[in-house]
């Protein structure tokens, strides 16, 4: 079974994110990870899953490219959705599984810094993964109340684009068997 996990940025935590999602049902998991330790939670997580989507808001996302990196880890990632999410520090994106980059207009558009950090995103993502990109609405962060600025609006194209995934790669896995 693929389980989706939903990870989220630096100034969040799971719950957080799970609301502004709007608690779909297609998420499994919204872990809450410290930042110090951040990276051996959600690795351990993954570890425990046969196949995953990751689900990147913000500075999560560059956690998933992160998370490409690690041979433990690569086989088990079956696709991403990166919402919102530029890359720090990490050179390289490893792996070819399918990408949905979903960049808001009141960010994209209007502030060239978040441009920047999605051109740049964008570039990494592109050197050896296709990618789906959807425009949402809003800005990247709301202040007041404090929540992601995740488009709900979207959820309903974000699954579809997962089942769609899932299912080639069951079709894709049941024909490379051996009878």
């Amino acid at each position: 079974m693929t389980y989706t996990i939903a990870i989220h940025g630096a100034l969040s935590n799971g719950n957080m994110l799970r609301q502004d999602i709007g608690k779909p049902s297609w998420i499994d998991h919204y872990p809450t990870y410290k930042h110090v330790k951040h990276y051996d939670q959600i690795r351990e997580l993954i570890i425990e899953c046969e196949s995953v989507n990751l689900i990147g808001y913000s500075k999560g996302g560059s956690l998933i490219a992160d998370l490409t990196n690690d041979e433990d880890i690569l086989p088990r990632i079956k696709s991403a959705v990166l919402y919102e999410s530029p890359v720090f520090n990490v050179a390289q994106c490893r792996g070819t599984f399918p990408v949905l980059m979903i960049w808001n207009n009141r960010g994209y558009i209007t502030h060239p810094r978040r441009r920047l950090l999605a051109l740049q995103s964008i570039a990494l993502w592109q050197q050896t993964h296709t990618i789906t990109f959807l425009l949402g609405n809003g800005p990247h962060f709301y202040l007041n109340p404090p929540r992601h600025g995740w488009d709900r609006e979207l959820n309903p194209i974000i699954e579809q684009w997962l089942t769609v995934i899932n299912q080639a790669q069951q079709y894709i896995t049941h024909i490379n068997q051996p009878d």
